[in-house]
């Protein structure tokens, strides 16, 4: 059978074969196929499970039709499902069915994109094969110990508006391998707009995150496609003080830089550099720092700032470089300890020069740059693909998106030796659209898989009502009824088996949405929905109105036949609270279907709150499990509502925190914000709420309005009375 270990895949697809008997089997029904079913009781079963929304057949089958059925071509379909799963955990539950002749993920091909760069396949960073050069001679190296740039580079190679800053001893601005893509720097040393390198340290680290690839010399950098921006704040030694680097932080977030690339420290902590970084990070820069090269459990500074990305450095032998690492520079090791981020490659590097005899070496190029000044920009070149790939992200989510797709080194899980693994470029540009927390949360969310109509969460009830039932229900698709996706759908339709609860010809039947949802604080609120209707005439209609207040307002209506498909209906909504509320009306009985409702969604996008001071609302550390009792699993009725919760979006100078958390079903949802002695700070959300994702703000504020004290506090997360998670928070002011 096919293999199932492909390294990518289409998430929620697999492609399966039926066997030949499956395929005859007289339950077997093409038409179900649109709605992820196929008649089979066994194999229906499987999808059910997975939520399976479409079937349709693999090839083209009018072409040659006897030729492809004597292959088994007629038997191969994709199916596309909405459960959670991962690609192969679908395919185990489909492979071993005796319906099914073989299952396999919708893998990915990519093209193969080989840099021709001169000393390219010496660059062990982008790909490894065991070619780094060994301090006293020699080559070293583990295959495959390396960020995977090389595969990445198939998906992204940079895109141009974006800037990348270096801030460090300037940049040789006349190398070629930057030709075309410098910006306008600045010279805080010599207070001059002309940043040029007079010491070698700025232009290696600009040839790591940028030089320019596939152009048939030197070396290739991680992000060729950008634009780099040449910040000087360190002089012809190698030093700045903390007034020069504070400015240039400040400088490059001002003046369009959006990935700044610190490869500089000190072991003291500087006020004025971390009001610097919290501007920085307040506008939507991300920062990457050096660790440090003092091999000593405390990252240095500012990549020990809550705000920057603290990158350790990386031997070539899938190790955090320490004085005993195969790379042979016995003289020093990268900082770890708690807040580091990850590694990314820091030792024998090759990269750029200053051209001639002005820096570390006699031509234009080294292959000897060490330490965490290499780490830092390989890892903010890294950065810059993932940004390239997706602009939308935040710098919390960009950050998220690096720490999830890195390839987990020492003990399991975050440790402080590697923080959370060795870089991946690869994985991260491939789920850049996917990480982190959405920018776009959904605010309500009903599929009708758990809310019955009428019910807690919607009514039901008829102006015309004359027979004593209500029109309005929710109904499986195995029962007749249309269903978008999920096992159920609302409906008032003839295909209904509930009596009373169908489309005759005296009824003004409406569901409505019990309570008001609020979207205060929320910018660009969409109200989504799929409908299918068809009625016999003009004056039967299914209407979808809104409350303002006052009363209900009609917004569309449908009728005719013309609709007898399920289509996609959005809205964009405003105010401060939102309802709602579907009305199907009828005076000529007919032989039409009626109307189907499914898969409503709002969402909107948190609004920007303004700055109020200088405080700052930050992630600390891992996520802290609540101690949970086992549940008796032999135990009747349903299972459990889980929950997850997360600091979704979190920013220095402005006074909010977005606490992010989904449902995977309804449940009673208690938000509370308590610090370190259990006192309770705040209530942010307590009472029902649907499946899906929801967020609520903190604003840094105790229950009498005041602010808090700065220190620690802890949000937690509860559902049906059970602590689910805990997540800690640090408010500075």
């Amino acid at each position: 059978p096919p293999s199932t270990l492909v390294r990518d895949a289409v998430p929620g697809e697999v492609i399966v074969q039926l066997s030949l008997n499956a395929a005859h089997d007289p339950d077997f029904s093409a038409g179900m196929l649109a709605r992820g079913r196929t008649g089979l009781a066994a194999l229906d079963a499987r999808l059910e499970q997975l939520a399976a929304r479409e079937i349709r057949p693999l090839f083209d089958l009018s072409i040659d039709p006897a030729r492809k059925a004597a292959m088994g071509m007629d038997r191969v379909f994709v199916v596309r499902f909405d459960a959670p799963e991962e690609p192969a955990t679908a395919v185990a539950r489909l492979d071993r069915l005796p319906e099914v002749a073989w299952a396999e993920p919708n893998g990915l091909y990519h093209t193969m994109l080989a840099p021709n760069d001169t000393y390219y396949p010496q660059q062990w960073a982008h790909d490894n094969t065991g070619q780094a050069i060994r301090y006293g001679g020699g080559t070293v190296g583990t295959i495959d110990c390396d960020t995977d740039t090389d595969e990445a580079w198939d998906i992204q190679t940079g895109s141009s508006s974006l800037v990348l800053a270096i801030i460090d001893t300037g940049v040789d601005a006349g190398h070629p391998e930057f030709a075309g893509r410098m910006v306008a720097g600045y010279d805080f040393v010599n207070g001059d707009s002309d940043p040029m390198d007079d010491e070698g340290h700025g232009t290696c680290c600009a040839g790591i995150a940028g030089a320019a690839g596939n152009n048939a010399q030197g070396i290739a950098g991680v992000a060729w496609g950008i634009r780099l921006m040449p910040v000087k704040v360190l002089d012809e030694y190698g030093s700045g003080t903390w007034e020069a680097v504070a400015n240039g932080i400040t400088w490059a977030a001002d003046h369009g830089a959006r990935i700044l690339s610190l490869s500089l420290g000190s072991s003291s902590p500087s006020s004025a550099v971390e009001t610097a970084v919290n501007y920085a990070f307040g506008q939507g820069c991300a920062l990457f720092c050096s660790a440090g090269n003092a091999n000593s459990s405390s990252p240095r500074y500012p990549a020990a700032y809550a705000n920057t990305i603290s990158v350790g450095a990386l031997s070539p032998c899938n190790e955090r470089k320490n004085p005993s690492s195969c790379d042979g520079e016995y003289w020093w090791g990268s900082s770890y300890g708690t807040g580091l981020d990850f590694l990314a490659p820091g030792t024998r590097i090759h990269t750029t020069d200053i051209r001639g005899s002005g820096g570390y070496g006699g031509g234009d190029y080294i292959d000897f740059m060490n330490g965490t000044s290499a780490a830092a920009p390989h890892a903010a070149g890294i950065g810059a693909l993932v940004w390239s790939q997706n602009p939308s992200l935040t710098n919390d989510q960009l950050r998220n998106n690096l720490r999830t797709h890195c390839d987990d080194l020492g003990e399991s899980g975050y440790d402080p030796e590697t923080g959370y693994g060795r870089l991946n470029a690869y994985r991260s540009v491939l789920h850049a659209d996917s990480a982190g927390a959405p920018s776009s949360w959904v605010v309500f969310a009903e599929g009708f898989e758990w809310n019955a109509v009428p019910g807690d969460v919607w009514s039901a009830s008829d102006a015309n009502r004359h027979s004593g039932f209500d029109y309005w229900g929710d109904q499986s698709g195995s029962s007749g009824a249309r269903v978008r996706s999920g096992n159920r759908s609302a409906y008032c339709a003839l295909n209904s088996n509930v009596a009373g609860q169908r489309y005759d010809n005296n009824m003004n039947a409406d569901m409505t949405l019990v309570e008001a949802i609020d979207i205060s604080g929320y910018s660009d609120v969409r109200l989504s929905f799929w409908i299918w209707c068809r009625t016999p005439a003009a004056s039967d209609y299914l209407s979808f109105q809104l409350w303002n207040g006052a009363g209900w307002v009609e917004q569309q209506r449908w009728f005719g036949s013309h609709h007898a498909t399920w289509r996609r209906i959005e809205y964009a909504v405003s105010g401060s609270s939102l309802r709602f509320r579907f009305v199907f009306f009828s005076n000529h009985f007919g032989t039409q279907e009626g109307a189907y409702v499914d898969d409503i969604e709002v969402t909107g996008t948190p609004a920007a709150t303004a700055s109020g001071g200088p405080t700052t609302l930050a992630c600390l550390g891992e996520w802290i499990e609540s101690a949970v009792p086992e549940e008796d699993l032999g135990m009747a009725g349903p299972a459990p509502a889980r929950g997850t919760l997360r600091i979704a979006w979190s920013a220095g100078q402005r006074p909010t925190a977005l606490l992010g958390f989904s449902l995977d079903r309804p449940g009673r949802v208690r938000l509370d914000v308590f610090g370190v002695d259990g006192r309770m700070v705040g209530v942010l959300q307590e009472g029902l709420l649907a499946a899906g994702s929801h967020a609520r703000r903190w604003d840094g504020t105790g229950p009498d309005g005041a602010a808090a004290a700065a220190g620690v506090y802890y949000a937690r997360l509860s559902l049906d009375g059970r602590a689910i998670e805990t997540r800690p928070l640090l408010l500075v002011r």
